[in-house]
């Protein structure tokens, strides 16, 4: 798979097991050369938003990036969040929150989305707002205990990926 750089989909799906095993620079590898394959895929754009962002680094391409992803499709919920938490880790915030209704609004049933938009809501003064997500997000402790790392963008090309090649044992950590 690794071989066949046209393949973004298997690109991709490695880089989702490469995040599952905390090899950062390898993900953004396999992100990347699916990006590369593909300049139009949203969700290689979006990942690799999502971990230049959860690493506070390169936030500009971060931004370039996640905007690519949204702006290509704008009913990408995922999109949004990440678009949300690239601006929120750029301080700012109003566009955070702008980024993170929209996504709210394509996936209101989102523990990851209502603990970012809370976090962007109480940079931007709006304490009862972000209260009321933090009550939307309480279901998940995960999002409530670590908000930064509490989003899986991988989840669903790793369940793929997993099953793909065969890897029982991570369908159970997904």
């Amino acid at each position: 798979l690794a071989a066949d750089g046209a393949n973004t989909e298997a690109a991709i799906r490695l880089g989702g097991l490469e995040v599952a095993a905390d090899k950062t620079g390898r993900a953004l590898g396999h992100f990347r050369a699916a990006l590369k394959a593909d300049p139009d895929n949203v969700v290689a754009s979006n990942n690799i938003a999502w971990l230049l962002a959860k690493q506070g680094k390169d936030l500009d391409e971060a931004l370039r990036l996640s905007t690519n992803a949204t702006t290509r499709n704008p009913k990408y919920a995922d999109g949004f969040d990440t678009l949300g938490w690239v601006r929120y880790r750029r301080g700012e915030y109003d566009e955070a929150v702008t980024a993170l209704e929209q996504a709210k609004a394509l996936a209101p049933s989102s523990t990851d989305i209502a603990t970012h938009l809370s976090l962007a809501y109480e940079k931007t003064g709006r304490t009862q707002e972000a209260q009321a997500e933090v009550k939307r997000a309480g279901s998940s402790s995960a999002s409530a205990s670590n908000p930064t790392e509490s989003k899986r963008p991988f989840t669903q090309p790793l369940l793929y990926a997993a099953v793909g090649l065969g890897v029982l044992a991570l369908c159970a950590w997904v």
